[in-house]
């Protein structure tokens, strides 16, 4: 398959190219889903910049994390890449925030005797909200933020923790709440507000992390209730 000349940078990744020519064959306006392996996530170099760009030039919303099994070759984990492509814009960005749907951990498919059907992607259908995306419903984690995204390390698109500045804020205002709580209860405890926060600050530490526990979800609020 042929592809154009690359737009934002010069690379022998297919991948990488491939997801470059479907933003040039798009209409202004238009809408995407590609199917991306996890390094098109992560890779530095030419992918950090054709990641940034495409950030940018295109309203990047939705990356749904594909389980494993569901390809004849074992093991491979991709995505599914959500974007519009818009207009030109001088400095403003069009992605605003990605939201990521979690359907790999805990999750495992074979073609024959455990076949991905519709009915696993209902959950993520719903989610989605074709109709009005500004509908969406947050669990578990905020969605990420473009500013957080492009601050990344090779702008990864890959990671599913949110940044240790936000982790900390979280904590601060829940040592606030525990400490708060605690003087109008007139409970007595010793728990000084700087070892409250560093209590808090270790609990949110681990509830950042992506959890074990649930099977899909959205990567989006501060609490884990199931969808």
């Amino acid at each position: 398959m042929r592809y154009r000349a690359a737009q934002w940078a010069t690379t022998s990744n297919k991948q990488l190219n491939f997801l470059q020519h479907v933003f040039t064959i798009l209409k202004q306006h238009g809408r995407a889903a590609v199917v991306v392996p996890d390094n098109v996530l992560f890779e530095g170099g030419a992918g950090e910049t054709i990641r940034r760009e495409l950030l940018k030039q295109a309203d990047v919303h939705t990356l749904l994390r594909l389980p494993t099994g569901i390809f004849y070759a074992q093991g491979v984990k991709a995505n599914v890449l959500f974007f519009d492509r818009k207009p030109a814009a001088d400095n403003a960005a069009w992605t605003t925030k990605l939201w990521i749907y979690d359907l790999r951990t805990n999750l495992h498919f074979t073609l024959k005797e455990n076949p991905l059907k519709r009915a696993d992607l209902d959950d993520f259908v719903a989610c989605y909200s074709a109709k009005d995306r500004t509908s969406r419903k947050e669990s578990e984690r905020w969605p990420f933020p473009y500013e957080e995204l492009t601050k990344r390390d090779k702008v990864n698109l890959d990671r599913l923790t949110r940044s240790l500045p936000l982790t900390r804020a979280l904590a601060l205002r829940s040592a606030q709440s525990v400490s708060l709580a605690s003087r109008r209860l007139g409970s007595g405890s010793k728990t000084t507000p700087s070892k409250t926060a560093r209590i808090s600050l270790t609990l949110a530490s681990s509830h950042w992390r992506s959890p074990r526990t649930s099977k899909r979800r959205w990567s989006s609020s501060r609490r884990s209730p199931k969808i």
